[in-house]
């Protein structure tokens, strides 16, 4: 018998409508995820324990507020670059604004883990402002070096 997700153990019984709405709310709605293709089971079933469980946690207003405050820094200073430096290729967040926050939320909860080193490899796109909205690389050093 296949092992019930995180949504699943929830609740002993449920309706097919129950079901149906709990699996929609989880897979079909802003944020995706891609897992079946790891090859070790015991990973997908805790990412899917995971995941599911995720969308019944609430987010406290503090939280949301420092998100919000994150994703708006983030956009500020990619419009400024791409202002300041409009002949420059400067590979800009368009489409994965939400990238900022949650790499710095990232970071805060290995903090919080014990974790005293991270190592960031990635690409062009969005670099700079990782860079000054992430590591908190100061903005003069940024710029000189742009």
């Amino acid at each position: 018998m296949p092992q019930l997700g995180g949504v699943l153990q929830r609740k002993k019984t449920w309706t097919l409508r129950e079901l149906v709405e709990a699996m929609e709310k989880t897979y079909c709605s802003k944020v995706g995820l891609e897992f079946v293709h790891l090859p070790y089971r015991d990973r997908c079933t805790w990412i899917r324990n995971r995941f599911e469980e995720m969308q019944y946690t609430p987010i406290p207003d503090e939280t949301k507020k420092q998100i919000l405050s994150r994703l708006f820094w983030a956009d500020e200073f990619a419009s400024f670059i791409s202002k300041k430096f409009n002949t420059m290729k400067r590979f800009g967040l368009e489409g994965v604004e939400s990238f900022i926050p949650g790499m710095k939320s990232l970071i805060d909860e290995l903090g919080n883990h014990g974790a005293k080193k991270v190592i960031i490899g990635m690409p062009h796109r969005g670099r700079l402002n990782m860079l000054a909205n992430v590591v908190r690389k100061p903005l003069e050093v940024i710029f000189a070096e742009f």
